[in-house]
């Protein structure tokens, strides 16, 4: 192989696997979205539903894994 090719096919890998991760993140904010809430403070407020969510998942953007895959974008 040429270095030519060594070179778009290196830069090609770099540009899928950053589509990847995008695509893993969209996916993992999912699960922080109000519809992903079901069971949580049932028997309470709007206000306390997220803040006992929040208590339990944390914040997406303070979730390790997150944090992780955006160090490889």
């Amino acid at each position: 192989m040429s270095p030519a090719t060594i070179e778009k096919l290196t830069k090609r890998h770099k540009e899928l696997n950053k589509e990847h991760i995008l695509a893993i993140l969209g996916d993992a904010e999912k699960e922080y979205f109000q519809r992903s809430m079901n069971g949580y403070a049932l028997d309470g407020t709007e206000n306390d539903k997220n803040n006992d969510f929040q208590q339990v998942r944390g914040l997406f953007e303070d979730n390790n894994f997150v944090k992780e895959l955006r160090k490889n974008i």
